[in-house]
C-alpha cells in the first residue's frame, strides 16, 4: 500500500504593487466585442442589460394599516414598533393552519 502523500498550495504575490492588476486592463476590446457577437449576446433576447441607471428614491413612514377582517383602519403612533399593531389581529385557525 502506497502512503498518502500531501501537497500544500500557497499563494505567493510576485510583487507588493497591485496597482497594474486592479486597473484590470483591455488589451483588445475588439476581441472582446467580436466574443459577444459570436455568442449572441447583442441579439438581447435577455432582454440586455442597462449600463446606466438612475434611481429616484423617497421614503415614507407606515401611518395607518387596515385590517383584513374587520376593515378597521388603524393609525400607528411610532411610539410602538409595528409588530405590536399586527400581531394583535387575530387570524382564524383552519385546519391547514392547526397541522
Amino acid at each position: 500500500m502506497i502512503p498518502p502523500t500531501f501537497n500544500r498550495l500557497e499563494t505567493r504575490a510576485r510583487t507588493e504593487d497591485f496597482s497594474r492588476a486592479l486597473r484590470a486592463e483591455v488589451r483588445d476590446p475588439l476581441w472582446m466585442l467580436s466574443r459577444q457577437w459570436q455568442m449572441g449576446e447583442f441579439r438581447a433576447e435577455n432582454t440586455g442589460s442597462a449600463i446606466k441607471s438612475r434611481v429616484h428614491a423617497s421614503i415614507h413612514p407606515v401611518q395607518q394599516f387596515l385590517t383584513n377582517k374587520t376593515g378597521n383602519v388603524h393609525t400607528i403612533t411610532h411610539k410602538q414598533p409595528l409588530e405590536v399593531f399586527v400581531e394583535r389581529e387575530k387570524v382564524p385557525m383552519d385546519l391547514l393552519m392547526r397541522m
